[in-house]
């Protein structure tokens, strides 16, 4: 049984950034580019300043991925150190990483067993899905049985957004201007699921409502063995993070949680 390594990219948002030193993932920078420059994700700029550029600036940040090059000199450079790579991605729904680090791949094929996994999912979601890879790597795990494990984590992810803005949605062509203006002037806010590694709208709420109600009270909340909580506080109050760990928690007594808060400057 040769040794296994984990690949994910930088869309992955680790609630303890200290697993990826701990089972040597390895992260591909995602480009955020902006107006005035680009940034190499988690390299040049860390997800807060990410955060507090991205508001600095009129028009969406649009992220670009790594291209198949840059996944093939990856995929060369762990072939010389391990007999199996498990890359782990961004949902292919929502951008050509998967794609590209397929056709990565198959610049090694024959010298190097690699599979590479849609996540269907991203942020906190993939992150979840690559710390139980590099767990059961370093647990000695087979390059099998990993693959086998995150495959089936896939088919039980739910995420849920709950978004601060409608520009960003129109600017990714997911709702219309139109309906952009009208949610903007309701002072509505968009709360929104991935399905089939896929970006909906799911339902909508005013700041002044509890996004997380909703959720809670869904049939599919009861099912949950384990929560991830990723919350922003630059679109919502200091105290809403503490108010959805204590939703979450209540509709799903009995999943292990954990959580992260950020609060760019």
């Amino acid at each position: 049984m040769g040794r296994v390594r984990i690949v994910t990219d930088s869309s992955a948002q680790f609630l303890d950034a200290t697993v990826i030193d701990r089972y040597q993932i390895e992260v591909v920078p995602l480009t955020v580019s902006l107006p005035t420059r680009s940034f190499r994700e988690g390299i040049d700029l860390d997800f807060e300043a990410f955060l507090r550029s991205v508001a600095s600036q009129r028009a969406p940040a649009r992220l670009e991925a790594p291209s198949s090059e840059a996944f093939a000199n990856l995929y060369t450079r762990l072939n010389h150190e391990a007999d199996h790579i498990i890359s782990i991605h961004l949902s292919s729904g929502l951008g050509a990483v998967w794609e590209n680090a397929r056709q990565g791949a198959r610049t090694l094929l024959g010298r190097c067993e690699i599979e590479v996994i849609d996540s269907l999912t991203t942020s906190a979601g993939l992150a979840m899905l690559v710390e139980e890879a590099g767990r059961a790597a370093a647990a000695g795990a087979s390059f099998e049985e990993i693959v086998h494990r995150v495959r089936g984590m896939v088919s039980r992810m739910y995420s849920v957004f709950y978004v601060g803005s409608f520009e960003y949605l129109r600017h990714n062509n997911l709702i219309s201007e139109a309906q952009a203006m009208l949610g903007s002037m309701l002072d509505i806010k968009p709360v929104l699921t991935i399905e089939e590694g896929a970006l909906f709208r799911s339902k909508r709420c005013a700041p002044t409502c509890r996004p997380l109600t909703a959720w809670s009270s869904s049939s599919s909340s009861s099912a949950i063995s384990t929560s991830w909580l990723f919350c922003s506080t630059r679109h919502i109050p200091p105290s809403r993070p503490a108010f959805c760990a204590s939703g979450l928690r209540s509709s799903s007594p009995s999943a292990s949680f954990r959580s992260r808060s950020t609060a760019p400057a």
